[in-house]
């Protein structure tokens, strides 16, 4: 698209101000309650940036062109956050992976791992609709959400210390039946390939339990 004159640039940048001051900053905000806002801004800007790259103007659209880009990013790593936030939440019900092998114990734990698979299938149920949010960053969030289900749970288990056979026998059936199976199941092949590190970490720490 071509600006070819100087009435012309100044009412488009206007006009992308206009929807920096009012929409950004109204949705910015939802966007940190409500998860379809999130991404529906994200894909806003995006949209909104990618057009001024195709404009040729007499003058600089720089100014707004930087916020937009800052916006989308914003808002899909608001999303970003939320999510991992929900799932690490769930994994510290555990109350770590200590004496699994004790009833009670075993119950808190599988309890735990239960909460963190929901919360993974409610992640790929939010973002599953392709007419919201790209496929590409569909994959990349649930590959951030696997990874922080993965590694919340990794990182205690190997900081566990002088484990007796019966606790590493009964940690070993908890987290392959309550975790890793369910995992395998719940996400979709394109994400188990971008998650495929930290899917391998988890395997490995139950495989040596």
């Amino acid at each position: 698209q071509l600006l070819g004159d100087h009435t012309a640039a100044p009412c488009v940048r206007d006009v992308f101000e206009l929807y920096l001051a009012i929409n950004v900053a109204r949705d910015g905000e939802e966007s940190k309650r409500v998860p379809a806002v999130a991404m529906q801004l994200h894909n806003d800007c995006a949209y909104l940036s990618l057009q001024l790259t195709s404009m040729i103007s007499p003058v600089s659209l720089t100014d707004v062109y930087v916020p937009l880009c800052a916006a989308a990013t914003t808002a899909i790593t608001t999303l970003q956050t939320s999510l991992c936030a929900s799932i690490q939440a769930a994994a510290a019900e555990a109350g770590g992976y200590h004496d699994a092998h004790v009833d009670s114990r075993r119950r808190q734990i599988e309890r735990a791992l239960s909460i963190i698979v929901h919360e993974l299938k409610q992640a790929m149920a939010l973002l599953s609709d392709d007419a919201i949010l790209p496929r590409h960053r569909h994959t990349l969030l649930l590959t951030a959400v696997v990874a922080a289900a993965a590694d919340s749970v990794v990182s205690e288990v190997l900081a566990l210390q002088d484990i007796g056979d019966d606790e590493s026998a009964a940690l070993h059936d908890v987290l392959e039946k309550q975790l890793l199976l369910p995992v395998r199941h719940t996400i979709g092949a394109d994400v188990a390939v971008a998650a495929a590190k930290s899917i391998r970490r988890l395997e490995a720490v139950v495989a040596i339990l």
